[in-house]
């Protein structure tokens, strides 16, 4: 028997309400502005969550030198402007 992992992984984020992960929408969000609130306090309050954001969006602009972040849900669109933004953003200690 061998402990070696054969398989595919794929990297993926749903904004679908329910989903697991840091871009699950929660029930309450009823519209893309409280989608992004959501998000921002998730930002803002949680570390873990921030970090978590912060791989997608590195992975998210990654560009051909890692596979596509496919993003589902009511609320891609708003998810891959709050990822970019999170990319984009200076870093501590930078200009």
């Amino acid at each position: 028997m061998s402990d070696a992992w054969r398989g595919v992984f794929q990297l993926a984020a749903d904004t679908h309400s329910g989903a697991v992960g840091p871009l699950a929408a929660t029930p309450e969000c009823a519209s893309p502005e409280g989608y992004r609130a959501l998000l921002r306090r998730r930002y803002r309050n949680c570390p873990d969550v921030r970090q978590q954001l912060a791989v997608l969006a590195r992975h998210l602009a990654g560009g051909s030198a890692r596979a596509p972040l496919p993003i589902t849900g009511p609320y891609a669109d708003e998810a891959r402007e709050i990822l970019n933004a999170i990319y984009n953003q200076p870093q501590e200690g930078q200009p």
